[in-house]
Parts: C-alpha cells; sequence; structure tokens
C-alpha cells in the first residue's frame, strides 16, 4: 500500500523498491490490493468456471434453455474480464431478478464483480448468500475471505479461507500462509 501511495505523489523509485519488497513478503499483495488495475484481484478470487454444467446452474424459467444460460454467463465472464465490470455488473443483476429461484453461483459471480469494483461489503453479502444456498461452495467461502482481508477483517477472513480448505479449496493453503500467517 505504501508504493502505491509513493507511486500516486510521483516517487516512482521509493514505489518501485516498496513493491518489490510486498511482492517477495507476499507475491499476492499486489494482485489483492489492485495494483496496476482492479482486474488483478482475478488471479487471487476463486473461480471454478470450467466446471459448469447444464446440473450447475439453477432453472431460470420455464422457457430458458441451461444451455443459454451458461452461454449468457460465459458473456458475463467475458465481459467483465474484458474489463467492462459495470457491464457484467448490470447483466448478472438481471439475470438474478429474473431467475426463478436464487442461485448461489449468480451471487458468487457477483460477489467476484463487487470486488473489482470495490464493493467488498456488498460482495460479503453476495457470498454470504451463495454460502447460505449451497453451504458446500468452498469458493465462496474463500472469495469471502478475500473480501474480509480487503475490509481489514483478518481473523474473519483466515477463518473463511481455512473453511474453504476443509471443504477441499487446496488453493486456499497457500493464500492462508501469506496473509494468515499471523
Amino acid at each position: 500500500k505504501r508504493a502505491i501511495v509513493k507511486f500516486k505523489i510521483g516517487r516512482i523509485t521509493e514505489a518501485s523498491l516498496d513493491y518489490q519488497k510486498a511482492r517477495r513478503i507476499n507475491p499476492y499483495a499486489s494482485e489483492l490490493y489492485g495494483v496496476n488495475g482492479p482486474l488483478r484481484r482475478l488471479k487471487v478470487l476463486a473461480t471454478n468456471y470450467d466446471q459448469w454444467d447444464e446440473n450447475g446452474i439453477a432453472a431460470f424459467s420455464a422457457d430458458t434453455e441451461s444451455t443459454t444460460i451458461l452461454e449468457e454467463l460465459g458473456g458475463i465472464i467475458d465481459q467483465k474480464q474484458s474489463g467492462d465490470i459495470l457491464g457484467a455488473l448490470a447483466q448478472i443483476n438481471t439475470m438474478l431478478d429474473t431467475s426463478r429461484q436464487p442461485d448461489p453461483v449468480l451471487f458468487k459471480i457477483r460477489g467476484n464483480i463487487l470486488v473489482l469494483l470495490d464493493q467488498h461489503f456488498d460482495a460479503i453479502s453476495d457470498y454470504s448468500a451463495a454460502i447460505a444456498l449451497d453451504p458446500a461452495m468452498k469458493e465462496a467461502y474463500f472469495n469471502r475471505g478475500i473480501a474480509k482481508i480487503l475490509t481489514y477483517n483478518r481473523a474473519d477472513a483466515c477463518y473463511d479461507i481455512q473453511e474453504s480448505i476443509n471443504k477441499g479449496y487446496e488453493k486456499g493453503k497457500e493464500i492462508l500462509r501469506y496473509f494468515c500467517n499471523f
């Protein structure tokens, strides 16, 4: 964070040295705090987009096919990753508003988008909704932990990251080591 501030006030050499030191201490710090833009957080957040199938998404309406839903979600993910975060948020909000029943995957995706927009408390709320709908959703626990780190609630964050590990999210072990080793 000190490197970011020094960069913003024009002390580039000092900022670079601080950044290099921070990367040695914690290689995930620059991604988590959005150095070079909020899309860097995508490298830290848990996603499982490659595991979706027709059974992984709740039916949104009687006349909507699951493959259409998956294509729509794929478009939202592409839009988010290309930098149109607000457009992705608008689309996911529409999907949530028109869904027949709440779907934990949609809440998790919206939580991810909200983290990119620095709306961490709203993201925590969405991850909590995803967990309430699917208590086994390990990625939602992990991402809620990441959002809690960004709100300086490290104790609860570490609990959530540990819970994601307990549920089988292996990537959480390394993040736990770097952010919760206190």
